[in-house]
């Protein structure tokens, strides 16, 4: 039966050049693999960062607007996008919100409202809205807001 299991200064002995091994060769390892994969990690990360820079941000159409609608006086205008309205041209009360268009998945029907934390539903076909962008000036026509000048929504030229 001896000669079926190891002696234990054998078992002794290869656990302790096991050990041995652990803690010389395998810092030499991880050394060696640390400096083979960093440049392959950096070289990845500059490409990503690169591939980043190069898209543009889109920028707003010439002509850009933004909606607002009076919670007062419910009247729909619109201005240039830079412009920050003071307060309703019709009414001249502030607190004016801002509109944005609600897109229809089913029907692709825009419908305008006030900016919330969720979509709504179409005013068209009552489906849910899937997805929502700023209005463009046809569409706010069609809905019967007025293009205002700065000087009909602000106190103060700027």
């Amino acid at each position: 039966m001896s000669g079926l299991t190891p002696p234990m200064n054998l078992v002794a002995a290869s656990r302790q050049s096991a050990a041995r091994w652990a803690r010389g060769k395998s810092a030499a390892f991880c050394r060696d693999a640390a400096t083979r994969w960093r440049l392959p990690i950096i070289g990845l990360a500059a490409l990503v960062l690169l591939a980043g820079c190069g898209k543009e941000r889109k920028q707003p159409a010439a002509g850009g607007v933004a909606a607002y609608l009076c919670p007062a006086c419910k009247a729909k205008f619109y201005v240039e996008e830079a412009v920050a309205p003071e307060f309703c041209p019709q009414c001249k009360q502030g607190g004016v919100e801002g509109l944005i268009a609600y897109v229809c998945a089913a029907d692709g029907h825009v419908t305008l409202g006030v900016r919330r934390s969720k979509l709504i539903p179409c005013e068209q076909c009552g489906a849910q809205t899937s997805s929502f962008r700023p209005p463009t000036a046809a569409e706010l026509d069609a809905a019967g807001a007025q293009k205002k000048l700065r000087a009909d929504v602000c106190r103060t030229r700027g």
